[in-house]
């Protein structure tokens, strides 16, 4: 049993091995194709407007908006009417040292245009955040570009973007890069999230949206909810984002709707928390964001779909599993091969297991400034027995709430109808 086990596990390293190198070629091929194309001038008449929903932000509110200015003049040239606008939230609005007012006064001090401050006086989350200022837009034809404070984008992002001729019916998505966290003497589990982030950004996210995927019609789509791009025609269309999370169940709604989501050849650069409770503190609060596909799975059942429909929730659903189930995985063979004194095959799965991480100097042909080693691949092994942990707090996390009993606080509130509506 236990052979067959790493058996499977040997055939899905290699998949994965396969997988990242050839998302790497067609990122390189695309992005060079948008390279060339981007002194293209634009002749369309629409609106570009970066969105930066904070919250308790006002240490780094600065860097972001001094960032984003220079993105914003930079721009101006090719593409016309650009803003930035920093949309608030209703928690820290009555703060005198808050994060908006922190943006006012650095605004006004380097007397910057084109950047605008939204005070959000509905209590919620980022989706709520978000819908509150584009429904003041109805009707308008704008392109939202969404980061988060710690999103650094290339910065030659919109000019490469709309190069493509983007069109208005889409979604589109920016793959999540976070090398630049990565150091030779920096924290390794912190090394191991970057660099396995940054994997699965490409490998999973990008690779399935590719129309050379083979798979590409029975993959899910992926969303974040940061470098994300839409045009205000399709919120219109779809209601706005789903709330409380805009980002992945907003991918379920377009899988549902038959709304292609496009990866784009362009980077999103973004940080890593420093210490470790507080990137497990993040990790589950994306797997907060992917559980939705167990409530959201129950509209499909209501009405017929075609197949690939539901073998696009079935792959995220396994995706989910993979995540809940990877750490335990690994530490259950591992524990078994020990006690049942199999030590021959006990080094057959370790050499596989570093066989596995040695695809993270693939990502050296991302950039020249990759310098990823043999020192990283023992760094990113590492994060094979924390993968899980995300998966597992948000589930101690779930029990808390419920044990109290503070509806207020529930963490899987019911699945909005009207945004899953095909007709």
């Amino acid at each position: 049993m236990i052979f067959y086990l790493i058996l499977l596990f040997a055939l899905d390293v290699t998949l994965q091995h396969a997988k990242l190198w050839r998302a790497l070629s067609y990122f390189n091929r695309l992005k060079q194709n948008l390279e060339i194309l981007k002194h293209r001038k634009n002749t369309e008449d629409f609106e570009i407007q970066i969105l930066i929903p904070v919250l308790w932000e006002r240490g780094i509110i600065s860097d972001v908006i001094n960032y984003f200015s220079k993105i914003l003049e930079n721009s101006r040239i090719n593409l016309g009417k650009i803003s930035l606008v920093i949309i608030g939230s209703i928690k820290e609005i009555n703060d005198p040292n808050g994060t908006l007012e922190t943006a006012e006064r650095y605004i006004t001090n380097h007397k910057l245009k084109n950047i605008n401050i939204v005070k959000c006086p509905i209590l919620g989350s980022k989706a709520t955040q978000l819908n509150y200022y584009i429904n003041q837009n109805r009707g308008k034809h704008i392109w939202y570009f969404i980061f988060d404070v710690d999103s650094r984008p290339e910065k030659n992002f919109l000019r490469l973007f709309f190069s493509g001729k983007p069109l208005v019916k889409n979604i589109y998505q920016m793959p999540s890069n976070y090398l630049s966290n990565v150091s030779d003497h920096g924290n390794p589990v912190r090394n191991a999230f970057a660099m396995n982030q940054t994997i699965f950004s490409l490998n999973t996210e990008f690779y399935n949206s590719l129309e050379c995927n083979p798979l590409k019609k029975f993959t899910s789509n992926s969303l974040m909810g940061h470098g994300l791009i839409i045009n205000q025609y399709l919120l219109d269309k779809l209601g706005g984002f789903p709330d409380p999370v805009e980002d992945s169940r907003l991918a379920n709604i377009a899988t549902l709707r038959g709304i292609k989501v496009k990866m784009i050849p362009i980077f999103d650069y973004s940080s890593v928390p420093e210490h470790l409770s507080t990137l497990l503190m993040q990790y589950s609060g994306w797997f907060f964001g992917q559980i939705f596909i167990f409530k959201d799975m129950r509209v499909i059942f209501r009405k017929k779909y075609s197949l690939n429909i539901y073998l696009k929730f079935f792959h995220r659903v396994i995706v989910n599993l993979y995540w809940i189930f990877k750490t335990p995985f690994i530490v259950g063979v591992l524990s078994a091969l020990v006690f049942t004194r199999q030590f021959n095959l006990l080094i057959i799965f370790m050499y596989i297991q570093i066989l596995n991480h040695v695809k993270i100097l693939y990502l050296n042909r991302l950039s020249p400034q990759n310098r990823l080693t043999t020192k990283h691949i023992f760094h990113s092994i590492l994060w094979d027995f924390l993968y899980s942990l995300g998966p597992l707090l948000f589930f101690i996390r779930l029990l808390k709430k419920r044990i109290s009993k503070n509806s207020s606080l529930e963490l899987l509130p019911k699945t909005e109808k009207n945004k899953f509506n095909t007709n």
